[in-house]
């Protein structure tokens, strides 16, 4: 992609619970700097993202930050009036507007920055912006391969 500079290089994720909760914990080095976004898995939402000068650094303290934002947490069951998710149809980026199918057909790369930008917005049919993890959440499901 031209313009585009900022490389995303050793990126590994992996599931954990911690503090009673299940986590995603992703790590990626950015440059000369290691980034950890520390996630919860269900509902989905991101609980903190962390940069350190080592990738043992940012894990640790991705999760020791994690473990105290968590701690102080009750978990509760939303009950019989949750809403119906809302369906992903449109993402927005610096002026430019995608459908789910053709973001998914952008270079991994390009994607990857897109989305650890904190700069993409999430729209359902109706125009309202989804949030972040119900979002990738239908991208997840809408890249993997139709069953055979």
């Amino acid at each position: 992609m031209p313009g585009v500079t900022t490389l995303i290089d050793q990126y590994e994720e992996h599931i954990r619970e911690v503090a009673g909760w299940k986590l995603q914990i992703a790590a990626y080095r950015l440059g000369d700097k290691y980034v950890c976004v520390v996630s919860n898995v269900d509902p989905g939402a991101t609980i903190c993202r962390v940069c350190a000068p080592t990738r043992e650094e940012a894990l640790r303290r991705g999760l020791e930050d994690a473990g105290s934002r968590l701690a102080q947490m009750e978990i509760s069951d939303a009950g019989p009036h949750k809403q119906e998710p809302k369906v992903l149809t449109t993402l927005k980026f610096k002026g430019s507007a995608y459908t789910v199918g053709e973001f998914i057909a952008l270079p991994l790369q390009s994607r990857m920055e897109f989305i650890l930008s904190g700069e993409l917005v999430y729209l359902d049919g109706n125009g309202a912006v989804l949030q972040a993890p119900d979002a990738m959440k239908q991208l997840h499901h809408a890249c993997q391969p139709l069953a055979a």
